[in-house]
Protein backbone atom coordinates (compact mmCIF):
# COMPACT_ATOMS: atom_id res chain seq x y z
CA UNK A 1 0.00 0.00 0.00
CA UNK A 2 1.13 3.55 -0.62
CA UNK A 3 0.68 6.33 1.90
CA UNK A 4 -2.75 6.97 0.73
CA UNK A 5 -3.88 3.48 2.11
CA UNK A 6 -4.28 2.72 -1.88
CA UNK A 7 -2.72 -0.35 -3.29
CA UNK A 8 -0.18 -0.52 -6.30
CA UNK A 9 1.70 -3.08 -8.44
CA UNK A 10 5.50 -2.64 -8.50
CA UNK A 11 6.89 -5.80 -10.38
CA UNK A 12 6.53 -9.12 -10.46
CA UNK A 13 8.85 -12.14 -8.81
CA UNK A 14 9.74 -15.55 -11.28
CA UNK A 15 11.78 -17.27 -8.36
CA UNK A 16 11.81 -18.70 -5.28
CA UNK A 17 8.49 -20.95 -5.77
CA UNK A 18 9.01 -24.75 -4.83
CA UNK A 19 7.40 -27.30 -6.84
CA UNK A 20 5.96 -29.10 -3.97
CA UNK A 21 4.82 -26.00 -2.63
CA UNK A 22 2.76 -24.85 -5.56
CA UNK A 23 -0.61 -26.85 -5.16
CA UNK A 24 -1.27 -25.35 -1.82
CA UNK A 25 -0.54 -21.61 -3.40
CA UNK A 26 -2.20 -22.18 -5.98
CA UNK A 27 -5.26 -23.53 -4.03
CA UNK A 28 -4.69 -20.47 -1.61
CA UNK A 29 -4.82 -18.36 -4.68
CA UNK A 30 -7.41 -19.67 -6.49
CA UNK A 31 -9.91 -18.77 -2.96
CA UNK A 32 -9.26 -15.39 -3.11
CA UNK A 33 -9.99 -15.13 -6.57
CA UNK A 34 -11.49 -11.84 -7.81
CA UNK A 35 -12.22 -10.44 -11.63
CA UNK A 36 -11.19 -6.93 -11.17
CA UNK A 37 -7.52 -5.58 -10.12
CA UNK A 38 -6.84 -4.21 -6.85
CA UNK A 39 -4.72 -2.04 -7.81
CA UNK A 40 -4.99 1.84 -8.39
CA UNK A 41 -1.99 2.25 -11.08
CA UNK A 42 -2.27 -0.19 -14.29
CA UNK A 43 -0.29 -3.69 -14.66
CA UNK A 44 2.72 -3.80 -16.70
CA UNK A 45 5.73 -6.22 -18.18
CA UNK A 46 3.43 -9.63 -18.20
CA UNK A 47 5.12 -11.20 -20.54
CA UNK A 48 1.77 -12.01 -22.52
CA UNK A 49 0.32 -13.88 -19.53
CA UNK A 50 -3.17 -13.62 -18.80
CA UNK A 51 -3.58 -11.74 -15.30
CA UNK A 52 -5.17 -13.33 -12.28
CA UNK A 53 -6.31 -11.05 -9.61
CA UNK A 54 -6.89 -12.46 -6.14
CA UNK A 55 -8.41 -10.02 -2.75
CA UNK A 56 -5.36 -7.87 -1.26
CA UNK A 57 -5.47 -10.27 1.95
CA UNK A 58 -1.76 -12.16 1.99
CA UNK A 59 1.44 -10.71 3.00
CA UNK A 60 4.08 -12.24 0.76
CA UNK A 61 7.49 -12.02 1.31
CA UNK A 62 10.54 -11.27 -1.48
CA UNK A 63 13.71 -10.86 -1.35
CA UNK A 64 14.84 -7.55 -4.54
CA UNK A 65 17.85 -6.18 -5.00
CA UNK A 66 16.56 -2.49 -4.85
CA UNK A 67 13.81 0.13 -6.10
CA UNK A 68 14.09 1.99 -9.41
CA UNK A 69 13.94 4.98 -9.65
CA UNK A 70 10.05 4.70 -11.34
CA UNK A 71 9.20 3.01 -8.31
CA UNK A 72 9.23 -0.62 -9.32
CA UNK A 73 11.00 -3.40 -7.64
CA UNK A 74 14.12 -3.99 -9.44
CA UNK A 75 14.52 -7.49 -10.60
CA UNK A 76 15.44 -10.60 -9.74
CA UNK A 77 12.82 -10.62 -7.05
CA UNK A 78 12.75 -14.08 -5.12
CA UNK A 79 9.73 -15.33 -3.08
CA UNK A 80 11.03 -16.30 0.41
CA UNK A 81 7.44 -17.34 1.73
CA UNK A 82 3.94 -16.05 3.52
CA UNK A 83 3.98 -13.95 6.30
CA UNK A 84 1.24 -14.22 9.04
CA UNK A 85 2.52 -12.36 11.60
CA UNK A 86 0.99 -9.40 9.39
CA UNK A 87 -2.02 -7.75 8.06
CA UNK A 88 -1.85 -6.75 4.10
CA UNK A 89 -3.53 -3.22 5.02
CA UNK A 90 -0.68 -3.01 7.83
CA UNK A 91 2.23 -3.17 4.99
CA UNK A 92 3.36 0.04 4.02
CA UNK A 93 5.48 1.20 1.14
CA UNK A 94 8.96 2.89 2.61
CA UNK A 95 10.34 5.92 -0.07
CA UNK A 96 14.31 6.12 0.87
CA UNK A 97 15.40 9.70 1.29
CA UNK A 98 18.10 9.02 -1.13
CA UNK A 99 18.79 5.63 -3.54
CA UNK A 100 22.12 5.16 -4.91
CA UNK A 101 21.27 3.18 -8.44
CA UNK A 102 21.75 4.24 -11.81
CA UNK A 103 18.34 3.83 -13.40
CA UNK A 104 18.64 2.63 -17.10
CA UNK A 105 16.69 5.30 -19.89
CA UNK A 106 15.31 3.64 -22.76
CA UNK A 107 15.66 5.15 -25.97
CA UNK A 108 14.71 5.20 -29.40
CA UNK A 109 15.02 2.27 -30.56
CA UNK A 110 13.88 0.38 -27.37
CA UNK A 111 17.20 -1.06 -25.59
CA UNK A 112 19.04 0.90 -23.44
CA UNK A 113 21.82 3.77 -23.00
CA UNK A 114 24.72 2.39 -21.68
CA UNK A 115 26.20 3.86 -18.51
CA UNK A 116 29.35 5.81 -17.98
CA UNK A 117 32.06 3.46 -16.90
CA UNK A 118 33.42 3.72 -13.40
CA UNK A 119 36.50 5.82 -12.90
CA UNK A 120 39.50 3.52 -13.28
CA UNK A 121 41.33 1.92 -10.81
CA UNK A 122 45.22 1.63 -11.39
CA UNK A 123 46.39 -1.83 -13.74
CA UNK A 124 49.10 -3.64 -13.93
CA UNK A 125 50.86 -4.18 -17.34
CA UNK A 126 48.42 -6.41 -19.37
CA UNK A 127 46.17 -6.53 -16.59
CA UNK A 128 43.10 -8.55 -17.70
CA UNK A 129 41.34 -5.88 -15.78
CA UNK A 130 41.82 -3.49 -18.65
CA UNK A 131 39.53 -5.38 -20.58
CA UNK A 132 36.50 -5.99 -18.61
CA UNK A 133 37.16 -2.18 -17.61
CA UNK A 134 36.29 -0.87 -20.68
CA UNK A 135 32.63 -2.70 -21.28
CA UNK A 136 29.78 -0.21 -21.44
CA UNK A 137 26.90 -1.98 -19.55
CA UNK A 138 23.11 -1.73 -21.06
CA UNK A 139 22.01 -1.86 -17.78
CA UNK A 140 23.86 -1.14 -13.90
CA UNK A 141 22.18 -1.20 -10.86
CA UNK A 142 23.65 -2.25 -7.19
CA UNK A 143 22.52 -3.70 -3.67
CA UNK A 144 23.64 -3.73 -0.15
CA UNK A 145 24.33 -7.07 0.74
CA UNK A 146 26.60 -8.03 4.11
CA UNK A 147 28.37 -4.68 4.84
CA UNK A 148 29.23 -4.21 0.71
CA UNK A 149 27.77 -2.63 -2.30
CA UNK A 150 27.08 -5.36 -5.12
CA UNK A 151 26.78 -4.30 -9.00
CA UNK A 152 24.35 -5.87 -10.96
CA UNK A 153 25.13 -5.39 -14.68
CA UNK A 154 23.33 -6.21 -17.77
CA UNK A 155 21.08 -8.55 -15.71
CA UNK A 156 18.58 -8.90 -18.86
CA UNK A 157 21.29 -10.56 -21.24
CA UNK A 158 20.18 -14.21 -22.54
CA UNK A 159 22.84 -16.63 -21.81
CA UNK A 160 21.73 -19.76 -22.93
CA UNK A 161 18.11 -19.78 -24.81
CA UNK A 162 15.52 -18.94 -22.16
CA UNK A 163 18.14 -18.57 -19.47
CA UNK A 164 19.80 -14.95 -18.63
CA UNK A 165 22.03 -13.31 -16.27
CA UNK A 166 19.88 -12.66 -13.91
CA UNK A 167 18.58 -16.56 -13.67
CA UNK A 168 22.26 -17.02 -13.06
CA UNK A 169 22.19 -14.81 -10.65
CA UNK A 170 19.25 -15.94 -8.48
CA UNK A 171 20.70 -19.33 -9.09
CA UNK A 172 23.61 -18.47 -6.61
CA UNK A 173 21.73 -16.64 -4.54
CA UNK A 174 19.38 -20.04 -3.55
CA UNK A 175 22.40 -22.26 -3.55
CA UNK A 176 25.04 -19.94 -1.35
CA UNK A 177 24.06 -21.54 2.22
CA UNK A 178 25.00 -24.63 0.70
CA UNK A 179 28.06 -23.28 -1.78
CA UNK A 180 29.35 -20.96 0.79
CA UNK A 181 31.06 -23.93 3.30
CA UNK A 182 32.84 -25.71 0.50
CA UNK A 183 34.33 -22.08 -0.80
CA UNK A 184 35.23 -20.72 2.94
CA UNK A 185 39.12 -19.69 3.06
CA UNK A 186 39.66 -21.34 -0.39
CA UNK A 187 41.21 -18.20 -2.95
CA UNK A 188 39.82 -18.26 -6.29
CA UNK A 189 40.50 -18.18 -9.47
CA UNK A 190 37.79 -16.22 -11.53
CA UNK A 191 37.40 -17.25 -15.42
CA UNK A 192 35.47 -14.17 -16.81
CA UNK A 193 33.25 -14.68 -19.34
CA UNK A 194 32.35 -11.31 -20.21
CA UNK A 195 31.06 -12.29 -23.56
CA UNK A 196 28.67 -15.28 -22.68
CA UNK A 197 29.04 -18.80 -22.01
CA UNK A 198 30.26 -20.10 -25.69
CA UNK A 199 32.64 -17.04 -26.00
CA UNK A 200 36.47 -16.75 -25.18
CA UNK A 201 37.27 -15.11 -21.60
CA UNK A 202 39.73 -13.96 -19.32
CA UNK A 203 41.38 -15.05 -16.39
CA UNK A 204 41.66 -13.24 -13.17
CA UNK A 205 43.46 -14.44 -10.07
CA UNK A 206 44.75 -10.26 -9.05
CA UNK A 207 42.46 -8.32 -8.01
CA UNK A 208 44.36 -5.09 -8.13
CA UNK A 209 41.91 -3.49 -5.30
CA UNK A 210 39.29 -4.45 -7.12
CA UNK A 211 37.60 -6.43 -4.58
CA UNK A 212 34.49 -5.85 -2.69
CA UNK A 213 34.93 -3.93 0.63
CA UNK A 214 33.08 -6.95 2.54
CA UNK A 215 35.68 -9.45 0.29
CA UNK A 216 38.64 -11.28 2.02
CA UNK A 217 41.86 -11.37 -0.38
CA UNK A 218 44.59 -13.72 0.11
CA UNK A 219 48.12 -12.41 -0.85
CA UNK A 220 50.45 -14.79 -2.02
CA UNK A 221 54.04 -14.12 -3.41
CA UNK A 222 54.41 -14.34 -7.12
CA UNK A 223 55.35 -17.92 -8.24
CA UNK A 224 56.57 -16.87 -11.18
CA UNK A 225 57.89 -13.10 -11.82
CA UNK A 226 56.33 -11.35 -14.51
CA UNK A 227 57.24 -8.20 -16.45
CA UNK A 228 55.33 -5.00 -14.84
CA UNK A 229 53.33 -7.25 -12.64
CA UNK A 230 53.44 -7.26 -8.92
CA UNK A 231 55.74 -9.61 -6.83
CA UNK A 232 52.36 -10.24 -4.71
CA UNK A 233 49.26 -11.44 -6.01
CA UNK A 234 45.95 -10.48 -4.15
CA UNK A 235 43.47 -13.80 -4.21
CA UNK A 236 39.75 -13.20 -3.62
CA UNK A 237 38.59 -15.57 -1.23
CA UNK A 238 34.60 -16.18 -1.34
CA UNK A 239 33.21 -16.30 2.47
CA UNK A 240 30.05 -14.28 1.81
CA UNK A 241 27.52 -14.16 -0.38
CA UNK A 242 27.97 -10.52 -1.28
CA UNK A 243 31.38 -11.50 -2.57
CA UNK A 244 29.91 -14.96 -4.78
CA UNK A 245 27.63 -12.82 -6.10
CA UNK A 246 30.07 -10.08 -7.44
CA UNK A 247 32.00 -13.10 -9.02
CA UNK A 248 29.06 -14.32 -11.06
CA UNK A 249 27.81 -10.53 -11.98
CA UNK A 250 31.88 -9.94 -13.10
CA UNK A 251 31.17 -12.59 -15.77
CA UNK A 252 32.14 -15.83 -13.93
CA UNK A 253 29.99 -18.49 -14.80
CA UNK A 254 31.30 -21.39 -12.97
CA UNK A 255 32.97 -20.91 -9.47
CA UNK A 256 37.07 -22.13 -8.90
CA UNK A 257 38.49 -22.90 -5.92
CA UNK A 258 41.95 -23.84 -4.87
CA UNK A 259 41.95 -27.55 -2.79
CA UNK A 260 43.47 -25.61 0.03
CA UNK A 261 42.75 -22.93 2.10
CA UNK A 262 44.49 -19.92 3.09
CA UNK A 263 45.41 -20.46 6.76
CA UNK A 264 47.69 -23.83 5.09
CA UNK A 265 47.82 -22.89 1.49
CA UNK A 266 50.73 -26.11 1.28
CA UNK A 267 48.26 -28.26 2.31
CA UNK A 268 45.03 -29.46 0.56
CA UNK A 269 42.31 -30.58 1.79
CA UNK A 270 41.88 -32.91 -0.53
CA UNK A 271 43.60 -35.13 -3.94
CA UNK A 272 41.44 -35.21 -6.92
CA UNK A 273 41.31 -37.48 -9.60
CA UNK A 274 39.78 -35.83 -12.88
CA UNK A 275 38.14 -38.50 -15.12
CA UNK A 276 38.05 -36.72 -18.34
CA UNK A 277 36.45 -38.55 -21.53
CA UNK A 278 38.09 -37.35 -25.09
CA UNK A 279 35.25 -38.40 -27.21
CA UNK A 280 32.53 -37.06 -24.84
CA UNK A 281 31.18 -40.88 -23.92
CA UNK A 282 29.84 -40.28 -20.21
CA UNK A 283 29.28 -44.47 -20.24
CA UNK A 284 33.10 -44.96 -20.62
CA UNK A 285 33.80 -42.58 -17.85
CA UNK A 286 31.34 -44.03 -15.72
CA UNK A 287 32.93 -47.36 -15.83
CA UNK A 288 36.21 -45.76 -15.19
CA UNK A 289 34.92 -44.09 -12.12
CA UNK A 290 33.17 -47.70 -10.88
CA UNK A 291 37.01 -48.99 -11.24
CA UNK A 292 38.08 -45.97 -9.23
CA UNK A 293 35.60 -47.05 -6.62
CA UNK A 294 37.07 -50.64 -6.37
CA UNK A 295 40.46 -49.41 -6.24
CA UNK A 296 39.98 -46.92 -3.58
CA UNK A 297 37.45 -49.54 -1.56
CA UNK A 298 40.24 -52.02 -1.73
CA UNK A 299 42.35 -49.42 -0.18
CA UNK A 300 39.34 -48.27 2.94
CA UNK A 301 39.66 -45.08 1.18
CA UNK A 302 35.92 -42.76 1.53
CA UNK A 303 35.93 -41.37 -1.69
CA UNK A 304 33.16 -38.76 -3.06
CA UNK A 305 32.55 -38.27 -6.99
CA UNK A 306 30.45 -35.48 -8.60
CA UNK A 307 30.05 -34.53 -12.31
CA UNK A 308 32.33 -31.94 -13.90
CA UNK A 309 28.91 -30.23 -15.18
CA UNK A 310 30.09 -31.21 -18.34
CA UNK A 311 31.14 -34.99 -19.74
CA UNK A 312 33.56 -35.60 -16.88
CA UNK A 313 33.41 -37.21 -13.58
CA UNK A 314 35.55 -35.55 -10.69
CA UNK A 315 36.95 -37.90 -7.42
CA UNK A 316 37.93 -36.55 -4.49
CA UNK A 317 39.50 -37.50 -1.05
CA UNK A 318 39.43 -35.54 2.22
CA UNK A 319 43.09 -35.76 3.46
CA UNK A 320 45.17 -33.63 6.15
CA UNK A 321 48.70 -32.81 6.60
CA UNK A 322 49.67 -33.84 3.12
CA UNK A 323 51.51 -31.32 0.73
CA UNK A 324 51.00 -30.78 -2.67
CA UNK A 325 53.67 -33.09 -4.28
CA UNK A 326 52.94 -35.90 -1.69
CA UNK A 327 48.79 -35.31 -2.71
CA UNK A 328 50.16 -35.71 -6.67
CA UNK A 329 52.19 -38.30 -6.05
CA UNK A 330 49.15 -40.30 -4.37
CA UNK A 331 46.74 -39.23 -7.07
CA UNK A 332 49.10 -40.14 -10.02
CA UNK A 333 49.93 -43.65 -7.75
CA UNK A 334 45.97 -44.61 -7.62
CA UNK A 335 45.43 -43.42 -11.11
CA UNK A 336 47.90 -46.22 -12.27
CA UNK A 337 46.41 -48.66 -10.06
CA UNK A 338 42.52 -47.86 -11.84
CA UNK A 339 44.26 -47.96 -15.44
CA UNK A 340 45.50 -51.51 -14.65
CA UNK A 341 41.79 -52.51 -14.06
CA UNK A 342 40.45 -50.71 -17.07
CA UNK A 343 43.26 -49.93 -20.21
CA UNK A 344 40.92 -50.53 -22.98
CA UNK A 345 39.29 -47.56 -22.06
CA UNK A 346 41.56 -45.07 -19.74
CA UNK A 347 44.99 -43.88 -20.25
CA UNK A 348 47.26 -41.50 -18.19
CA UNK A 349 48.87 -40.72 -21.45
CA UNK A 350 49.19 -36.18 -20.52
CA UNK A 351 49.56 -35.80 -24.58
CA UNK A 352 46.56 -35.04 -26.08
CA UNK A 353 46.97 -37.01 -29.16
CA UNK A 354 47.96 -40.20 -28.18
CA UNK A 355 44.59 -40.55 -26.15
CA UNK A 356 42.85 -41.50 -28.87
CA UNK A 357 39.13 -42.00 -27.69
CA UNK A 358 39.98 -42.93 -24.45
CA UNK A 359 39.05 -41.80 -20.61
CA UNK A 360 42.05 -39.37 -19.14
CA UNK A 361 42.89 -40.25 -15.74
CA UNK A 362 44.13 -36.44 -14.96
CA UNK A 363 46.14 -36.36 -11.90
CA UNK A 364 47.44 -33.20 -12.45
CA UNK A 365 44.75 -30.73 -10.24
CA UNK A 366 46.61 -31.45 -7.14
CA UNK A 367 49.20 -28.62 -7.48
CA UNK A 368 49.73 -25.44 -5.66
CA UNK A 369 47.03 -22.77 -6.59
CA UNK A 370 45.07 -25.59 -8.66
CA UNK A 371 41.22 -25.25 -9.03
CA UNK A 372 38.68 -27.39 -9.62
CA UNK A 373 35.17 -26.42 -10.58
CA UNK A 374 33.21 -26.05 -6.74
CA UNK A 375 30.50 -28.51 -6.10
CA UNK A 376 27.03 -27.00 -7.47
CA UNK A 377 29.01 -25.20 -9.75
CA UNK A 378 27.14 -23.82 -12.93
CA UNK A 379 29.45 -24.56 -15.92
CA UNK A 380 30.32 -22.75 -19.29
CA UNK A 381 28.67 -25.60 -21.17
CA UNK A 382 26.24 -26.11 -24.39
CA UNK A 383 23.85 -26.07 -21.74
CA UNK A 384 23.47 -24.45 -18.27
CA UNK A 385 24.45 -27.56 -15.86
CA UNK A 386 25.96 -27.93 -12.78
CA UNK A 387 28.59 -29.17 -11.32
CA UNK A 388 26.70 -31.82 -8.89
CA UNK A 389 27.43 -34.40 -6.40
CA UNK A 390 26.56 -37.69 -6.56
CA UNK A 391 25.98 -40.91 -4.89
CA UNK A 392 27.83 -44.17 -5.81
CA UNK A 393 24.91 -45.85 -6.84
CA UNK A 394 23.29 -43.47 -9.24
CA UNK A 395 26.82 -44.03 -11.29
CA UNK A 396 23.99 -46.18 -14.04
CA UNK A 397 23.54 -46.59 -17.53
CA UNK A 398 20.85 -43.89 -17.91
CA UNK A 399 22.43 -41.59 -16.21
CA UNK A 400 22.31 -37.91 -18.23
CA UNK A 401 25.50 -35.33 -16.53
CA UNK A 402 22.83 -32.86 -18.96
CA UNK A 403 20.06 -33.30 -16.71
CA UNK A 404 21.46 -31.43 -13.80
CA UNK A 405 20.00 -28.36 -14.48
CA UNK A 406 20.18 -24.89 -11.52
CA UNK A 407 16.65 -26.16 -11.20
CA UNK A 408 17.88 -30.35 -10.86
CA UNK A 409 20.22 -29.52 -8.66
CA UNK A 410 17.80 -27.57 -6.04
CA UNK A 411 15.22 -30.11 -6.05
CA UNK A 412 18.05 -32.97 -5.19
CA UNK A 413 19.33 -30.94 -2.54
CA UNK A 414 15.54 -30.62 -0.98
CA UNK A 415 15.47 -34.45 -0.90
CA UNK A 416 19.40 -35.56 -0.71
CA UNK A 417 20.70 -32.69 1.21
CA UNK A 418 24.55 -31.85 0.23
CA UNK A 419 25.99 -34.86 -0.92
CA UNK A 420 29.16 -32.94 -0.18
CA UNK A 421 29.09 -32.23 3.49
CA UNK A 422 31.29 -34.89 4.73
CA UNK A 423 34.35 -34.07 1.81
CA UNK A 424 34.43 -31.30 5.14
CA UNK A 425 34.72 -33.83 7.63
CA UNK A 426 38.29 -33.69 9.30
CA UNK A 427 37.69 -37.58 10.59
CA UNK A 428 37.29 -38.32 6.60
CA UNK A 429 40.34 -36.19 6.02
CA UNK A 430 42.20 -38.39 9.25
CA UNK A 431 41.23 -41.39 7.98
CA UNK A 432 42.51 -41.76 4.27
CA UNK A 433 45.59 -39.81 5.51
CA UNK A 434 46.33 -42.76 7.72
CA UNK A 435 44.61 -45.07 4.90
CA UNK A 436 47.41 -43.44 2.48
CA UNK A 437 50.27 -43.53 4.66
CA UNK A 438 50.42 -47.13 4.17
CA UNK A 439 50.73 -47.32 0.65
Amino acid sequence: YNKNQKLEWIGRSGGGFKEKEMPQILKTLKAIETENSPFVNKVLDTKGATIHYVKPKLVGNFEFATWTKSGRIRKPAIFLGFRNDKRAQQVIREIPKSVDIIEEDVNREGGHHATKPAKKLKTQKKSNWSILEKIRHRSESQFEMDGCTVPLTDVEKELWKGVTKADVISYYHRIAPILLPHLHDRPLSLHVKYKGPFAEGVYIKDMEGRQPTCATVFTDKRRHPKEGKNSNIDYLVCNNEATLLYTINLGCIDVNPWMSRIETPDYPDFINIDLDPSDQNFEKVMEVALAAREVLEKLHLKSFIKTSGKTGLHLYLPVTNIAHPQARAFSEQLGKMILELVPAIATTETSINSRGKKVYIDPSQNDYADTLASAYSLRPNSLPTVSTPLEWKELKKNLNPHSFTMEMVMKRIEIKGDLFQKTLSPLVARHNTAKLQKL
